[in-house]
């Protein structure tokens, strides 16, 4: 069972955004398994616990989320569900 975990920096993206990440269809393609077999979810950590550029949130303002996929991804597959993953993250405020 594929899962995808995306990382996000708590209250820099809105409702509707953490909404699309959990349902994007892609993920089923991609990683050839049924939707309903994949799995996604949000962790969030507050500002003051998430560095971009070697620094807290807090201080340079700054959002990159990132992802990671746990079990059931095949290595081959790995580089179709990064470029697919890293560009609906782009949509997220930076």
């Amino acid at each position: 069972m594929p899962i995808v975990n995306f990382h996000l920096v708590e209250t820099l993206s809105t409702p509707a955004q953490d909404k699309r990440l959990l349902r994007y269809r892609l993920y089923s393609r991609v990683l050839c398994a049924p939707m309903d077999r994949v799995r996604a979810f949000i962790t969030t950590h507050p500002a003051t616990q998430f560095a971009v550029v070697r620094e807290l949130v807090t201080r340079n303002g700054l959002h990159a989320p990132f992802y990671d996929f746990i079990g059931g991804v095949p290595a081959s597959t790995l580089r179709q569900s990064e470029i697919a993953a890293r560009a609906l993250a782009a949509e997220l405020p930076s």
